[in-house]
Order: structure tokens, then C-alpha cells, then sequence
């Protein structure tokens, strides 16, 4: 089945770089800051099978308002479908699990991180002549 039959859209972006089942774990890096890892998920360098964090054919999510975790794996942070949940299934929309396409959240900021904005912008308007 591919991409588009299964979720009812086509694909945003195409690549054969990863290759993953549900029983590996993955490191997200950002390049534009010095290779430095964004998130993690699962336990670097353990096959995941029969880990608390597996979903061999099936799915993880982060759980919603959560963000990166910066490297630290935390299972608590995610919901999973559970190992074959989407053995035989042909579509997402029909799926006993379906995948919770395009429904996580961003985080609000804090109310200091705003505060802090507010003061920032104060203090640029009143230095201006």
C-alpha cells in the first residue's frame, strides 16, 4: 500500500533515508546548531524489541503540548498503538488505531517568555528617538 492509498493524501516530502520498524530508536539533530540532538526517541543503541517503547508495525506520538525532549527519552511523553496495530489494515481512516495525523499541538509559551518579549520591545521603543 503505498503512502497516499493509505492516508488519503499524498506525501509532503519523499526520501529513503530512514528505515525504521518501531523497534529502533531515533535521534533528531539540528544541523544549524552544530549537529546538536532536538530529540530522542527510545533508547540509542538498543534494539527496541520487547522495550516498553515498541510499536513495531504500528505508531508513536508525541503527546500533545509536550515539547523536544533535548535528548533525554522520557515513554510517559508518548502514546503508541501498540506492536501490530496496523498489521492488515489498509487505510488510516478505517484502521482499528489509526495514526493521529496532523494533530499535535505546539506548546504555548510561558507567560515569562512573553513577559520577557514585552520588556525587550519596551526597552527598544523608548531607546528609539
Amino acid at each position: 500500500i503505498g503512502f497516499e492509498d493509505f492516508f488519503g493524501f499524498p506525501a509532503g516530502a519523499i526520501s529513503n533515508a530512514l528505515s525504521i520498524n518501531g523497534d529502533d530508536a531515533i535521534e533528531l539533530f539540528s544541523a544549524s546548531a552544530g549537529e546538536t540532538v532536538i530529540d530522542v526517541f527510545g533508547d540509542i543503541g538498543t534494539d527496541g524489541s520487547g522495550e516498553p517503547w515498541e510499536y513495531t508495525d504500528g505508531w508513536a506520538y508525541r503527546a500533545n503540548g509536550l515539547p523536544a525532549n533535548g535528548g533525554t527519552f522520557d515513554a510517559a511523553n508518548w502514546t503508541f498503538s501498540g506492536r501490530d496495530a496496523l498489521d492488515g489494515e489498509s487505510s488510516n481512516a478505517d484502521a482499528a488505531f489509526p495514526i493521529p495525523v496532523g494533530t499535535w499541538q505546539i506548546p504555548e509559551p510561558t507567560s515569562t517568555l512573553l513577559g520577557a518579549i514585552g520588556l525587550g520591545l519596551l526597552c527598544f521603543l523608548r531607546r528609539r528617538p
